[in-house]
């Protein structure tokens, strides 16, 4: 993926191993690409608060997160604050549940990409690239 401006992508996943197979797949799609991660949503709003200005590049390029994670809030919540503040973020959700079964509230769901778990290590892998580098989009062959 050479010739791209650096990329930053978070990562909101209370399942060590789980974030680590995602850490490897980002990092086998391009070993440049910054991976931060958080554990909570909690933990993720408060790095993205104030760190998002109105006509700013925003602070990742991708943002992967599960839905159910351990504290008060989940990852919808934290879709939710995304969606209110009119973050211009990708965002890519993880969960075992059916997506039309978590996208009954306020959020629309357009809003957030999304993948059923338990997913391919190929699956995820062709999202990723395609979300952060549409340009060269993978064919699923």
């Amino acid at each position: 993926m050479e010739g791209h401006s650096h990329v930053n992508v978070l990562i909101i996943e209370d399942d060590l191993e789980l974030s680590s197979v995602i850490d490897r797949i980002i990092r086998c799609i391009d070993p440049s690409i910054t991976v931060d991660w958080c554990t909570s949503a909690e933990e993720a709003i408060g790095q993205l608060a104030g760190s998002v200005d109105v006509g700013q590049r925003p602070p990742y390029q991708l943002i992967v997160s599960d839905v159910f994670l351990d504290g008060e809030k989940n990852g919808m919540d934290f879709l939710s604050y995304c969606h209110q503040h009119k973050l211009n973020l990708q965002i890519l959700m993880m969960s075992s549940t059916e997506r039309h079964k978590l996208f009954l509230g306020n959020v629309d769901s357009n809003y957030a990409f999304f993948i059923q778990k338990p997913f391919s290590i190929h699956e995820c892998r062709l999202l990723i690239q395609n979300l952060l580098f549409p340009e060269n989009k993978l064919r699923d062959s």
